[in-house]
């Protein structure tokens, strides 16, 4: 029975290495498992970080190999940069290889270094990254980010090229990160250079401070330290580079493949910064032409009102010249009357006198008047009393005479 079970497990075994072999290592979710061999290692970094170098170490070539292809400007390895670009490599494109020159086939990306000073070539780098991990690999074991070992500071194109990274790809990219320090060597020498630097301490130094806010699992990455130019003859650098090298393979190998569908361009900092630029110099440009306009408008209106000041002048100097005339004028008819100002004084106080004393003398022939007129009535009033006194007493006398006379006839 138990023979029985040790053959199953066997058999069980082989079943999955040949169809893991059939599928070329790859992942049952993989579908280009026959043009892209599994692992598929993308090394990502800095122009100048050894990308190159790795890449074709990683596949049994040299590390200085030379590219003879024309067609393909990738994994040439060489101290000098094609003129006008800024670094060897100039796109992303892909080896399959076995590993370390003796293992099973496995694909190699290698790609443009990040952080050139030409923006169209970073974003040259970028499309090409994109386009071809998106519409040609699609799925990706492990993303190598090369750091130099001796880069004991961020530079700019280092910050440039996380902040890219994570721009294309998403948090979910970080778990398939491993960091590798390039020219790290394990000679006495450069152990002693390093003054006790440890491996943990160079990966919590400069790579962990770089990606620190970029990526979520920055406390989890770890590192491997691969010199490809280690000396095969020194045992402890032959041991430290089969190590390390075991250690990416076996990290590739365990990952859950990346699917590059969802990846995207993004755009450059310094393209937003160019375009932001050019919307400021335009709106400088339409503030300008504004400030122009309203210069025009404000000179315009300042001549209009020029004018009308100087019409208002030439018309104040008009009714100047005429009021002048009118007082020349008056003072010449006040002169030609001999009516100075002090001559009607002296005529109006004369009049109000001469007024005063006729009706002062008009008061008192009046007042004399009335007094006559009263005197009058009452001699006019003695006089008829008198007439009827003497009225009276001739009647008195006629009566007196007819009685004596009637006496007399009797």
């Amino acid at each position: 029975m138990r023979c029985k079970n040790v053959f199953l497990l066997l058999f069980l075994f082989l079943s999955s290495s040949s169809c893991s072999s059939i599928r070329n290592n790859c992942d049952p979710s993989v579908l280009n498992w026959k043009e892209y061999p599994c692992p598929r290692i993308v090394i990502l970094g800095p122009a100048g970080a050894g990308k190159s170098s790795l890449a074709n170490v990683l596949i049994g070539r040299a590390r200085d190999y030379k590219n003879t292809d024309q067609e393909r400007e990738c994994f040439a390895v060489s101290a000098q940069a094609e003129e006008g670009k800024s670094g060897v490599t100039q796109e992303t494109c892909h080896e399959v290889g076995p590993w370390l020159g003796v293992g099973e086939n496995i694909t190699i990306v290698d790609t443009p270094g990040f952080g050139v000073d030409k923006l169209e070539e970073e974003e040259a780098t970028i499309d090409g990254l994109v386009n071809f991990l998106r519409n040609d690999i699609k799925y990706v074991d492990a993303f190598v980010i090369a750091f130099k070992q001796m880069d004991n500071r961020v530079t700019s194109g280092f910050k440039t090229m996380v902040k890219i990274v994570g721009g294309i790809f998403g948090d979910e990219f970080w778990d398939n990160v491993i960091i590798e320090a390039t020219f790290w060597s394990y000679s006495i020498d450069n152990i002693e250079k390093r003054g006790g630097q440890t491996e943990k301490d160079w990966l919590e130094g400069t790579p962990k401070k770089t990606l620190a806010g970029t990526a979520p699992n920055v406390d989890n990455l770890t590192a491997v330290y691969i010199d490809t130019y280690y000396r095969k003859s020194d045992s402890n650098q032959a041991t430290k580079f089969n190590e390390n090298t075991q250690k990416l393979f076996d990290f590739a190998k365990l990952k859950k493949p990346f699917h590059c569908k969802d990846i995207k361009a993004v755009k450059h900092d310094l393209r937003k910064l160019q375009e932001e630029k050019e919307k400021l110099e335009q709106q400088k440009k339409d503030i300008e032409q504004q400030k122009r306009a309203l210069e025009e408008s404000c000179e315009h209106e300042k001549a209009a009102l020029n004018q009308s000041l100087a019409s208002a002048q030439e018309q104040k100097k008009k009714f100047a010249v005429e009021i002048s005339e009118l007082q020349a004028e008056r003072s010449k008819m006040a002169t030609k009357m001999g009516h100075g100002t002090n001559t009607l004084v002296l005529v109006s106080f004369g009049l109000m006198i001469v007024g005063l004393v006729l009706g002062l003398g008009t008061m008192w022939w009046m007042k004399g008047r009335q007094k006559n007129k009263t005197g009058d009535d009452e001699s006019d009033d003695n006089i008829d009393k008198k007439e009827e006194a003497s009225d009276h007493s001739v009647g008195t006398s006629s009566t007196a005479s007819l009685e004596n006379n009637n006496r007399k006839s009797v």
